[in-house]
């Protein structure tokens, strides 16, 4: 659900029906997610592989 509204918001900020200045009061916080320092070496393997997969043509993940 987080997804769509913040396309919704993008959107609306976008089409200027309102300010992103605006967003963050229509938006509560209910959690807050800390990355874990233990495990930066997996974060940042996973990071060159999503890298590497960014530099693939679309078409790619169609098939």
């Amino acid at each position: 659900m987080a997804n769509a509204r913040g396309a919704a918001f993008l959107a609306l900020v976008g089409l200027g029906f309102m300010k992103f200045e605006e967003v963050p009061e229509l938006v509560g916080i209910e959690r807050e997610f800390v990355p874990a320092r233990e495990h930066r070496s997996v974060y940042n393997e996973v990071f060159e592989l999503f890298l590497k997969a960014w530099k693939f043509p679309p078409c790619f993940f169609l098939k």
